[in-house]
């Protein structure tokens, strides 16, 4: 082989050996950001019996149209409705707080 022949060999050689090692790191960091993020998202479309994840308490009440009471004309009583599964809102290794934005619609 000559001398320009095996220069270029060793070149894309060296080029195969650092592209590969830049996607070993970007996978590891993508692993790292995946595991250490939480990601929860959740509908809901209506309410229906039975409530999965949701727990109600007082005078809270789901109508046979799917719609969440949490008063009614009782004065001074009210209900509420809680998501049963916890949710992580700081990153315990590294203290990050996470955001979130919530939509309600009526």
């Amino acid at each position: 082989k000559t001398k320009t022949k095996k220069y270029k060999e060793k070149n894309y050689a060296d080029m195969f050996v650092k592209l590969l090692t830049v996607v070993f790191f970007l996978n590891i960091l993508y692993q790292f950001n995946q595991s250490s993020s939480q990601i929860l998202d959740f509908t809901y479309d209506g309410f229906h019996r039975p409530l999965t994840g949701i727990y109600l308490q007082g005078i809270s009440t789901v109508t046979p149209r799917g719609l969440l009471k949490l008063t009614d004309t009782t004065q001074q009583e009210t209900g509420q409705a809680f998501y049963t599964r916890p949710i992580q809102f700081k990153d315990s290794p590294n203290g990050t707080v996470s955001s979130f934005s919530t939509t309600f619609v009526f």
